[in-house]
């Protein structure tokens, strides 16, 4: 049996003829007889020769020939009913899933690939009359979800496949469907995403997000979703919604693959559902929201289509109406335009179809959209009759008075009239006569006392800005269609009536029209520009609608455009202010302006109207700014501007390059809450060099060599402004993208002082690395000069712009501290951050006594690394500091800080009762120190001594000389009071702070020994509480600092005795450490710890090698320990 299944094997893996004939032969080796025991036989050996072909990952011709092969044999009898019964088939198949489901996690890729590809290959080829086991079907869902999140994207991809039977579309919870919708949106693969498209199921559920996939990124995945739901899904099961949205992405797509499916599917396949008619296509969209929509794609549709209509003008629907102008526009265009089927579907009568015009504007619901298409449809038809010419301007110019009709259909209507009537001066007189006759009404309604109010609204009122807002439309008309001229004085009468008056109308949209026909006046003529260029400028600054500053942006734009030299030579105040106006907007909260500010800017920039770097640099931020207030338009702009401006001439690179150092400043400078944070530096670095790079610039005569080493400048400088920061440490590892060329010889001298500055500044050793690579490819070409040194005036001014760069130094502080009596203090208030200490400068034994008192101001040590210059004050003020500070110091000679008031034992009530005092204290940002005399300081340490020896007489319990000492908490004879530790994210209730525990620095497989233990040495003296830091959160791990929190009496019961497992990784970290030493030693600390929390002794600042949980039960953990050790 082993031959001859390794014979057929063999042969098949050669040719796909011998597939049918081996399939036959080996099924029948398989069910001869049907004995169970040579079926177990047949599939140990089967087993052995598939478990070769699941190790070879290469995808050989050989092997996927034997792969099909294994396929077909598991699934031959489903689909050929006469050799065995189905029964025996599915054995066979699930045989196999479950020997290949178990190889599904293998750690080798090829094991994992191959049986998923197996698995995938048989399941989709059972029949549909095929049924699986509920334990297979929930093994195949357990094995296979977890391959569809595999490191290997074909895996991934044939897990996929394997899945694709056992999915419900229509159930929204199906756990294949959303382990397809997750990897359709979130995989990185294409070829993954695509899998998902072919084999996911389509319900209203699934298209929803299917449609998402037309804005993918990767053109095959686009072209392949129109592909799919072409053949899978009918029009009418789409909404109106999501066919616009298909038709949208399709159509104005930029790839042609993309948009020749997105027509295909149209054209061949909706078509088709709705047997052709164009007319029952235009009924799936709604015609009057996507009007410009259908007009663009119907121009390429109605080339790939034949178009067969009558068209019934007395019955016409939105849908035919629109149709018949669409048509009527594409004959014209074509190349000759078809003016014999122009002919078949113009009206017989012209005069008729103006009464068409005029009938269907009277109807109320359709009737506008309809004539609005038949207006436009004038363009298409034969107008050379004077007589029917002249009745259709008639008929518009009684449309421009008709106040019941709607601004788009009057505006429409105008663009026919100006079309028609070529003459200007004939189409300014008509429509002043409307204006007139709009007025004229105005007046008859304003003097008519019939006129009353009704539901609450002044007919007056609305009819009247009903009026204004029309002429301002016929006045924006005429304006908008007027050429350019010297003289103006035919339009001034429509300035002084119309459009100054409504500017200052109450009505938002009144005054937003009038300003609109004010811009347009204006740029008509360079003198009226100049005359309201402030106007303009005042409304961006001070008019509260947003819709009415964007107008005069747009405006404000086109002036400048126009007559930027005749603005900068009159007001050029004013135009800088209008710039920077513009810079502001562009973070403007309110999406309008701000998209309407950054496409006047770019406008601005691309016509070289505007050269300032730093807003420039503004542009490039916001189109590297991950912001949701940032919209679509934004980046689309400007990633057409940048490549656009760039790529023009030298001088908008050299522009652009000034802009990087502010641009790069702007991120770095930003507080940690902004939003600049967010920008990734090192895309923007790169964004630099490529439109800088003057290879790349258009039409260029003389050959340039690419210049980046300015841009390398500006990093080293920042660099060097912030060495010890994270901005400057994270800049280095872009010196390698940028190319330098020694001919830039000024330029690599500066970058040569600029690196040794850098080797002296920056201390890490990452970035030393970059530093030196770039200085020694430096060194070769400096070799090359004649004059190898750097001239002194740009030493000076890369040594200014490193100083521009560093953060501003914190400014010198006055401290004040607020000392109160003991027990008088408010236990609520929380201590200050700053201790402030008197430490006497003559002596240096005095002061090393008082060194530990010190330890707890993290802030001393960086000060102390500052320069000596703010350090040298006079002796004067230091004294006269001092005397003031005495004055305010109570009788003790302990030292006092900013929290707390410290009294010796002998101050009496009286002194203890005094009224609450201020001490003013100036600190210097570079030494905090305070100098006392030195008898002051040694009387007091002689007291603490006396004080010390009398309480250990009375047996009273003394802590160490170096601990601070309080008076805001009395002394307790029995122990000493420590504040317990608050828990992680709460705040303690008291003031009074806890000693933290530091330990030393050593090694942690050094051996601990009882005897070894220091003991503390104390002295009696008066109990106290002192500051401590926030308490550390507890880890299993031994902690890597030198400094652990303390640990408070509320949580002794979470100390626990550290179990055998810890103990034995102890002996894998150092072979010298004995188990019995080491769990004496730990529970010797902990008893020194539970002593600590009794009160009985101090703890020590031994070293903790491991933090544990908890101390219950201590004596039974210690011998269960014990025991597991031996």
């Amino acid at each position: 049996m082993k031959e001859e299944i390794a014979k057929i094997l063999q042969e098949a893996q050669k040719t796909f003829t011998f597939h049918r004939k081996g399939i036959v032969s080996l099924r029948r080796i398989y069910f001869k007889d049907g004995k169970e025991d040579r079926n177990k036989e047949f599939e140990k050996i089967f087993k052995g020769y598939l478990s070769g072909i699941l190790v070879i990952s290469k995808r050989e011709p050989s092997i996927e020939r034997l792969i099909s092969f294994i396929i077909s044999f598991a699934t031959f009898q489903s689909n050929q009913q006469d050799i065995q019964s189905s029964d025996q088939s599915t054995t066979l198949s699930s045989f196999l899933l479950k020997y290949l489901l178990s190889f599904t996690c293998a750690k080798e890729k090829a094991v994992r690939f191959r049986s998923c590809q197996l698995i995938s290959g048989i399941i989709n080829s059972l029949s549909e009359d095929s049924e699986l086991s509920d334990e297979l079907w929930d093994l195949l869902l357990e094995k296979m979800t977890p391959r569809t999140r595999d490191r290997i994207p074909n895996i991934r991809a044939q897990s996929i496949a394997a899945l694709s039977r056992l999915q419900d579309p229509s159930d929204p919870d199906d756990s294949v469907i959303e382990e397809y919708l997750y990897v359709l949106s979130f995989d990185p693969s294409p070829e993954v995403r695509k899998a998902v498209l072919n084999h996911i199921g389509m319900s209203k559920y699934t298209i929803s997000k299917l449609i998402e996939r037309g804005r993918d990124s990767n053109d095959g995945i686009r072209q392949l979703l129109f592909q799919v739901l072409s053949t899978k899904v009918n029009p009418r099961v789409l909404s109106i919604s999501q066919r616009t949205l298909l038709l949208d992405i399709g159509i104005h797509d930029r790839n042609p693959k993309v948009e020749k499916a997105c027509l295909n599917m149209i054209c061949n396949h909706w078509l088709n559902h709705l047997n052709g008619d164009l007319v029952k296509l235009l009924e799936c969209f709604d015609v009057e929201e996507s009007e410009e929509l259908l007009e663009f794609a119907f121009n390429k549709i109605l080339s790939n289509v034949p178009f067969q209509y009558h068209f019934n003008f007395e019955e016409l629907s939105c849908e035919s109406a629109l149709l018949w102008r669409l048509y009527g526009t594409y004959l014209t265009k074509t190349e000759p335009p078809s003016y014999e089927l122009l002919e078949e579907i113009a009206p017989n009568d012209i005069n008729n179809y103006c009464q068409l015009i005029i009938r269907y504007c009277e109807m109320e619901e359709e009737g506008e959209f309809i004539a609005k298409q038949l207006l436009l449809g004038c363009r298409c038809l034969d107008l050379s009759d004077e007589a029917s010419r002249r009745n259709l301007i008639a008929i518009l110019n009684d449309m421009t008075k008709n106040l019941t009709l709607t601004e788009d259909l009057v505006w429409v209507a105008l663009d026919i009239a100006r079309e028609i009537v070529k003459d200007e001066g004939k189409f300014i007189e008509m429509c002043f006569d409307s204006i007139n006759s709009v007025k004229e009404a105005l007046q008859v309604l304003s003097l008519d006392p019939s006129v009353q109010i009704e539901n609450g609204d002044n007919i007056k009122q609305v009819f009247s800005e009903q009026t204004n807002f029309r002429i301002l439309t016929i006045s924006e008309h005429i304006l908008e269609k007027s050429h350019r001229t010297s003289t103006i004085s035919q339009y001034s009468d429509l300035l002084d009536d119309v459009i100054q008056p409504q500017l200052r109308n109450g009505n938002v949209i009144v005054r937003n029209s009038a300003l609109r026909c004010l811009g347009l006046f204006c740029l008509l003529n360079e003198g009226t520009t100049c005359s309201y260029f402030a106007t303009f400028l005042e409304a961006i600054n001070n008019e509260t609608e947003d819709g009415i500053r964007v107008t005069a942006v747009k405006v404000l734009v086109d002036m400048i455009l126009l007559y930027s030299n005749q603005i900068k030579t009159s007001f050029p105040d004013q135009l800088q202010e209008a710039l920077s106006t513009l810079n502001q907007l562009v973070s403007s909260p309110v999406a309008s302006l701000k998209e309407t500010a950054v496409g006047g800017l770019s406008k601005l920039f691309a016509y070289r109207n505007c050269d300032d770097p730093q807003i420039l640099s503004q542009l490039v931020l916001q189109l590297f700014l991950n912001d949701e207030s940032n919209q679509k338009f934004i980046h689309q702009c400007l990633s057409v501007f940048f490549p656009l401006f760039a790529f023009t001439s030298l001088s908008n690179q050299i522009l652009l390059e000034k802009s990087f150092q502010i641009a790069l400043r702007s991120i770095i400078k930003s507080p940690l809450s902004s939003s600049l944070r967010e920008i990734d530096i090192g895309p923007m670095i790169q964004f630099f060099i490529h439109h800088t790079n003057s290879k790349n610039i258009r039409n260029q005569e003389d050959i340039v060599s690419p210049s980046q080493e300015n841009l390398l400048i500006s990093i080293c400088c920042e660099v060097a402004s912030n060495p010890l920061g994270v901005d400057g440490k994270s800049l280095c590892k872009f010196f390698s993208l940028f190319q330098l060329d020694s001919q830039h010889e000024e330029q690599i001298k500066q970058l040569d002082f600029l690196c040794s500055e850098m080797n002296d500044l920056v201390k890490d050793k990452n970035c030393l690395k970059y530093i030196q690579k770039l200085s020694s490819s430096l060194s070769k070409m400096i070799s090359q000069y004649s004059n190898p040194s750097l001239e002194e005036s740009l030493q000076q001014s890369l040594q200014q712009r490193i100083e521009e760069g560093k953060p501003v130094a914190p400014s010198k502080i006055v401290k004040k501290t607020n000392v109160e009596p003991r027990g008088k203090t408010s236990r609520t208030k929380p201590p200050p951050k700053r201790v402030v200490k008197h430490v006497s400068e003559s002596e240096s034994e005095s002061e090393s006594e008082l060194e530990s008192e010190e330890s707890e101001s993290e802030s001393e040590s960086e000060s102390e690394q500052e320069s000596e210059s703010d350090e040298s004050e006079s002796d004067s003020e230091k004294e006269n500091d001092l005397s003031s500070d005495e004055k305010a110091l109570p009788k003790s000679k302990a030292p006092i800080n900013s929290a707390q008031s410290v009294s010796s034992g002998s101050e009496s009530e009286s002194e203890l009762d005094s009224p609450k005092q201020q001490i003013q204290v100036k600190i210097s940002p570079k030494a905090k120190k305070i100098t006392v005399p030195l008898e002051k300081k040694l009387e007091s340490n002689v007291e603490k001594k006396n004080l010390a020896a009398e309480r250990k007489k009375e047996n009273l319990p003394v802590v160490s000389q170096t601990k601070k000492h309080s008076p805001l908490v009395k002394p307790n004879p029995t122990k000493p009071k420590v504040s317990p530790i608050p828990k992680l994210g709460e705040k303690s209730q008291k003031t009074s702070p806890v000693p933290h525990i530091e330990r030393k620095k050593s090694s942690i497989s050094a051996q601990i020994s009882p005897k070894e233990l220091p003991k503390e040495k104390t002295t009696p003296t008066e109990t106290k509480a002192v500051s401590r830091k926030p308490p550390v959160p507890v880890f299993r791990k031994p902690l890597q600092s030198t400094k652990i929190s303390p640990i408070s009496a509320n949580t002794k019961k979470e100390i626990k005795k550290v179990p055998s497992s810890t103990l034995n990784q102890g002996k894998k970290i150092s072979n010298t450490m004995n188990k019995e030493n080491l769990a004496e030693n730990h529970n010797h600390m902990l008893d020194q710890m539970e002593a600590f929390l009794d009160g009985k002794v101090a703890l020590s600042p031994s070293r903790l090698s491991i933090q544990t949980p908890s101390a219950a039960q201590k004596a039974k953990k210690r011998e269960a320990a014990l025991q597991e050790i031996d």
